[in-house]
């Protein structure tokens, strides 16, 4: 569903008062609102206001500031108010949300393709039979195929899981000590199973 951006933390005060400025002139008439809790007049009055103490803040006193600072909360109020009523309207409407004046949130888009295990690598563990692995994270995966083959990896039949992790490290453990083993990993997620890393090989301790 549809909704809009509200990060008004994160812009400067003059797109503060731009959007203001901005969701007041879409809002003023729009048929789509009938009622908006603040007046858009209301709103583009306040930007006004607020474009003034900018320009007095800038070089102005420790006073001044303040005032600033009060008018760009006051504003903030008033959108954060104004953005609650336009999702109430709205209802997820994509177009209806657009004509507030409100930016639209980018919907992520689900991910259909689960990516490759880069960067498979190994230690020797300190205890018999055991080999540490190390791999990169994938986007989308909930966790990760551990993959062993202690005789030809060029055999499919020979590879067999050897566990299951959440993490991007595993130990595998009850190998041959003394022999080469391979290794590879796959993501599992909601997108399915992707494709198989590169195989390593490591000896077992």
């Amino acid at each position: 569903m549809a909704d809009i951006k509200l990060s008004l933390t994160r812009i400067s005060v003059m797109e503060l008062r731009s959007l203001a400025f901005l969701v007041a002139d879409r809002m003023d008439g729009n048929p789509s609102f009938p009622a908006p809790v603040v007046p858009p007049a209301e709103l583009r009055a306040d930007s006004e206001i607020l474009l003034d103490l900018i320009s007095i803040a800038r070089e102005g006193s420790k006073l001044d500031l303040l005032k600033r600072n009060k008018q760009v909360g006051m504003v903030m109020d008033m959108l954060k108010h104004q953005a609650d009523y336009v999702r109430t309207v709205a209802q997820g409407d994509p177009l209806v949300l657009s004509s507030s004046g409100f930016a639209l949130r980018k919907e992520r888009a689900p991910i259909t393709h689960l990516g490759v295990p880069q960067n498979l690598r190994c230690r020797i563990a300190d205890r018999p039979g055991c080999v540490d692995l190390r791999f990169d994270s994938v986007r989308g995966a909930h966790a990760y195929q551990i993959w062993t083959c202690s005789n030809d990896p060029l055999v499919e039949s020979n590879w067999k899981v050897a566990g299951m992790t959440t993490r991007t490290r595993y130990t595998v453990t009850k190998l041959a000590s003394a022999h080469y083993h391979g290794f590879r990993v796959n993501a599992v997620g909601a997108a399915g199973e992707g494709a198989m890393s590169n195989a390593i090989t490591s000896i077992a301790a």
